[in-house]
């Protein structure tokens, strides 16, 4: 039963509650389950990349004895991002679980079934998904805000433009083989002499059911299907031209992550293609240690009549060879 000192326990440690959001179950988005982003803490807020612009040069034939041409070496450069931030904020007062019964039980509520379950497992999905927003925003090229603003444009940082096919889906007669070859073409020159180990093609729904049915399309996936119908949602992927392409289903207030008619062909198997680093929570006992997925703290409330429960993440997701990820429209 809830009392006046029910708060003055070891669970609202910051060690014990960032403890616990980390071992909280884990419920991926797509592109956590794909393992695309290399996970890695930072004591800092800031995450670099260090680029080299070496570039083939042509050797030209001189005379033996020969002044020989002067080889000056590519200059390296930095790029520094700035992690974000991602906070939030509850509270849990006493009186709120008091004579409360667990739902579906007899039992009263326990102080730390309700952290766990009404406070900290929520407020972890929805630093979750945010980190989704902004990884499937580094694939695009431009890591959004919640509020639609820009966080980080990759065009803009690396100095490139987005590379991108017309699939053309709407014409019968398009070879799309060719197109997803052209695609690979675009991506493999990017890439330089890094081989993708697999490609993948995230879609939208609208672009997803239009390749699928596309009649130069329809007996590659109709054989894909047949084969994988025991093991997987025949709808959810299928694969041409050593290409999976696979329904994309994120949005967020009805806005689709990717937007109809688009999919995004995706090397993989590059290191460090695709990053995240987590930099450290803004507490004096995370000051210049390595940053961790999640962090979670709490502040008592006067009279020890609850306390306010704060959870947050300081992530930054970075694509570090933007022009390698192909947009194909439809």
């Amino acid at each position: 039963m809830a009392n006046e000192s029910i708060f003055s326990t070891d669970l609202f440690t910051a060690e014990s509650l960032t403890g616990s959001i980390n071992k909280a179950p884990y419920v991926p988005g797509q592109i956590a389950a794909l393992k695309l982003f290399e996970e890695e803490g930072i004591a800092t807020t800031k995450a670099s990349i260090e680029l080299k612009n070496n570039t083939l040069q042509l050797v030209p034939s001189i005379g033996r004895g020969a002044p020989a041409p002067v080889f000056r070496p590519g200059q390296r450069e930095g790029l520094s991002f700035e992690c974000a931030h991602l906070i939030q904020r509850s509270t849990l007062l006493a009186d709120s679980i008091q004579d409360v019964r667990e739902f579906g039980t007899t039992e009263l509520k326990t102080l730390q079934g309700t952290l766990d379950n009404d406070h900290l497992a929520p407020m972890r999905l929805n630093l979750e998904a945010t980190i989704e927003f902004h990884r499937i925003g580094a694939i695009k090229g431009q890591i959004l805000d919640a509020s639609g603003g820009v966080l980080i444009d990759l065009w803009s940082e690396f100095g490139v433009s987005q590379q991108s096919i017309d699939v053309d889906l709407d014409t019968a007669t398009t070879k799309i083989i060719n197109k997803i070859m052209a695609a690979k073409r675009l991506a493999e020159g990017a890439l330089g002499a890094a081989k993708p180990s697999g490609w993948i093609a995230l879609c939208s729904p609208a672009f997803f059911d239009a390749l699928q049915g596309h009649p130069s399309v329809e007996n590659f996936s109709v054989g894909w299907a047949a084969a994988a119908m025991l093991r997987d949602d025949v709808r959810d992927s299928f694969s041409v031209g050593g290409v999976t392409f696979a329904e994309y289903r994120g949005s967020y207030n009805g806005t689709d992550f990717i937007p109809a008619g688009e999919a995004y062909l995706i090397p993989q198997g590059i290191p460090k293609l695709f990053i995240t680093r987590f930099g450290p929570a803004d507490y004096a006992e995370a000051v210049n240690t390595l940053g961790l997925p999640l962090y979670a703290k709490s502040h008592m409330l006067p009279f020890n009549r609850g306390a306010m429960i704060e959870a947050q993440s300081n992530p930054v997701n970075l694509c570090s060879i933007p022009r390698a990820v192909i947009k194909l429209t439809a």
